[in-house]
């Protein structure tokens, strides 16, 4: 049950992140990279751009997702200042015995088309 919470949460938590990276470069029409790392204990994760853009804990800071592990490991997600993806992709994250897939589309929304 602990580990079904813990899954659920840091998905949740990606999904989040992602999602707010997409919105954010659409609002400041900026050109934003979202880099996914795999590290001991779970992602880290961090968002990059060459724009001079202020906005307090919001870039160049390590977030860190906990428990999470994906398929290989560094995941690089580039938005245009359009919000649309330079190149959709599929994460497969996983939790011990625990396996989703999210495929990343430039579709409005949702951004995630089918998670299992």
């Amino acid at each position: 049950m602990l580990d079904y919470y813990r899954f659920t949460r840091s998905v949740a938590q990606l999904e989040q992140e992602i999602n707010l990276t997409r919105r954010l470069s659409r609002a400041a029409c900026a050109d934003i990279e979202f880099c996914i790392e795999q590290k001991s204990g779970g992602l880290l994760c961090r968002r990059t751009t060459d724009e001079p853009l202020s906005l307090p804990n919001t870039f160049n800071r390590p977030i860190f997702i906990s428990h999470l592990k994906i398929s290989g490991t560094r995941e690089l997600l580039s938005f245009t200042a359009s919000g649309w993806m330079k190149e959709e992709k599929q994460l497969t994250v996983t939790l011990k015995d625990k396996t989703t897939t999210l495929t990343l589309s430039n579709r409005i929304t949702p951004i995630f088309k089918n998670r299992n």
